[in-house]
């Protein structure tokens, strides 16, 4: 499957995540990013910067689904492809009685690092931000 097909079937965002959580994206053994909002629309892929120290781009995933529901909830039914610590997710999204699980369907590496200026972005997001989706042509030449 082309995962850039047409364009027509959701946003493209792009989300912060700490590096100890991408290494295990790029290793496969982390497929759900939990959250403490969702998106608020649909989104087809999601751009994988790698926070401080690394503060560089380093591949993109298809989104299979977003589950929303209580932190407890969630963790039963995704914990397996979770890569995090009960106690850290709980820690995270602390006070919070809704959450969100990102299920991811594949990931694709960069062959060469990319920043965010190479993506025309200067501030990286808090937590995500949404591209717009003609940047699909360029990430696509990068993997």
């Amino acid at each position: 499957m082309d995962p850039f097909g047409d364009g027509e079937d959701g946003s493209i965002a792009l989300l912060s995540i700490h590096p100890e959580y991408v290494r295990l994206i790029v290793e496969g053994a982390k497929r759900v990013e939990f959250r403490r909002t969702s998106f608020a629309r649909p989104v087809s892929h999601v751009v994988v910067y790698s926070t401080r120290p690394e503060k560089r781009l380093v591949g993109y995933f298809e989104v299979a689904d977003v589950d929303k529901g209580s932190p407890m909830s969630l963790w039963r039914k995704h914990n397996k492809n979770s890569g995090i610590s009960r106690e850290r997710l709980f820690e995270y999204l602390e006070g919070g009685r809704q959450a969100v699980a990102i299920i991811m369907s594949a990931f694709y590496s960069f062959r060469k690092e990319l920043s965010l200026e190479d993506i025309g972005v200067l501030v990286p997001p808090r937590s995500f931000r949404y591209l717009d989706r003609g940047i699909l042509a360029t990430l696509k030449s990068h993997t």
